[in-house]
């Protein structure tokens, strides 16, 4: 398991980017997700030297209130298997993972991915995230 990204609520996207340019980093992708019910995440991948990533995301259903309050969204750890992963925490008595739907079981994305969310101890917010 590797740290894969930290992901960044942001009100303006454009500012954020050009803010994480002059820290140093490069924008490697960029994708609207569409979630249903007229709501989406404009994300884009920010690159620093090779390695750690910021995922920015301007969320078309979140207040700038709810942004500013908690900017944070989660951040992401890289596995080999989402599914293998998640029985062995299981087994070692981790049992926060996420309850409600969408997130309460491994989720194929389109852009070839599969996720699943769990809490840490502190409330925060825990990808595991699996690239197919």
């Amino acid at each position: 398991m590797k740290l894969g990204h930290l992901t960044v609520l942001t009100k303006d996207i454009k500012k954020s980017v050009e803010f994480y340019t002059l820290l140093g980093g490069k924008a490697i992708s960029e994708d609207v997700l569409d979630l249903g019910n007229n709501e989406t995440e404009h994300i884009i991948h920010m690159q620093f030297d090779g390695e750690a990533t910021i995922e920015l995301i301007d969320p078309s259903y979140k207040t700038v209130e709810a942004i500013e309050t908690a900017p944070l969204e989660h951040f992401c750890f890289e596995v080999e298997n989402v599914d293998d992963t998640v029985a062995q925490l299981r087994a070692k008595g981790i049992d926060s993972f996420a309850d409600a739907e969408p997130h309460n079981e491994p989720l194929f994305r389109p852009n070839g991915i599969r996720v699943m969310f769990l809490t840490g101890p502190s409330g925060e917010a825990i990808e595991l995230l699996q690239n197919l």
